[in-house]
């Protein structure tokens, strides 16, 4: 879409919510049944994840890790529930998009929900400071190339970055570079989720 969405375009965000643990999925559906644009259209064990978002074309999966469980990867992206941050690492090298701590409240899943429809990755502040802490020493980046990363990931072109930060299409491009092969990635896609996974990019 070149401008405003059109308001026949929008539909509520069909989610699978999945935990080995029935009630858990059964207390996360009943959490969103109050917000308007989240659609419990399911349910199921982790296990089950991607045969079911798969064949039921979910949008999103709402995946809660009780103790002991771990996340299996889905074709659509996951927003995943977590009691700390040992499993949220996991949970991100598997393929995560989001990792909220299972006291969030209705309102914060459903915009993790919504963002990771987006392409856009959320980690909890309380999840994201002790990853970061543990994540392997990169070459830091400068607190300009952390402006051009969160730019980066909001979707941004080099010429809006240029125009945002006041600076050339050339200086843009340059940053976003030099961004890349700190990250050791090859696209821009990639240097976000890394981003995001190594603690250095809070959503």
């Amino acid at each position: 879409h070149d401008g405003a969405m059109d308001p026949t375009d929008w539909h509520a965000i069909r989610v699978l919510v999945a935990a080995d643990d029935g009630l858990a999925r059964r207390g996360l559906s009943a959490l969103l049944a109050d917000e308007s644009q989240i659609e419990v259209i399911a349910e199921a064990s982790l296990r089950d994840v991607d045969a079911r978002a798969t064949s039921l074309h979910v949008d999103a999966v709402l995946a809660d890790l009780g103790l002991g469980s771990q996340a299996h990867s889905s074709t659509a992206p996951m927003v995943v529930l977590v009691a700390d941050d040992e499993p949220a690492a996991m949970a991100l090298r598997g393929g995560a998009r989001a990792v909220l701590l299972r006291d969030a409240s209705a309102g914060a899943i459903a915009a993790a929900l919504a963002a990771v429809t987006h392409d856009l990755m959320v980690v909890d502040s309380q999840v994201w400071r002790p990853l970061r802490e543990r994540q392997d020493p990169i070459e830091a980046l400068t607190p300009r190339e952390g402006h051009v990363l969160e730019l980066l990931a909001e979707g941004h072109s080099n010429r809006q970055i240029a125009r945002l930060l006041n600076i050339s299409q050339h200086t843009a491009k340059f940053h976003v570079s030099e961004i890349l092969a700190k990250l050791g990635a090859d696209t821009r896609t990639e240097a976000v989720v890394s981003a995001a996974r190594r603690g250095l990019l809070h959503l």
